[in-house]
């Protein structure tokens, strides 16, 4: 069986839509012990799918804002290590 490293290594070299892919296939994987019922995934799919359309409604009507991924990063970086590493 492949270690994790060697597992993280081989999905490095994958193009973005195939690590997307393999990204919505984990999280649509139960991380509990206890199974959900079918009714219960579906209802928490639905309430997924009505956030996602609520902020998509947002984004294109200028409601909400973005933020670049270069801003994001630099906050982070001040908050965890107290300045901006590069």
């Amino acid at each position: 069986m492949p270690t994790y490293q060697e597992i993280l290594d081989c999905v490095a070299t994958w193009p973005a839509d195939q690590r997307a892919q393999l990204i919505d296939a984990l999280l649509a994987t139960e991380l509990s012990d206890e199974p959900r019922s079918t009714e219960e995934t579906l209802e928490i799919e639905s309430a997924w799918r009505q956030t996602a359309v609520v902020r998509l409604q947002e984004l294109q009507s200028g409601q909400a804002a973005t933020v670049s991924w270069e801003d994001v990063q630099t906050k982070t970086e001040q908050m965890i290590y107290g300045h901006k590493l590069g």
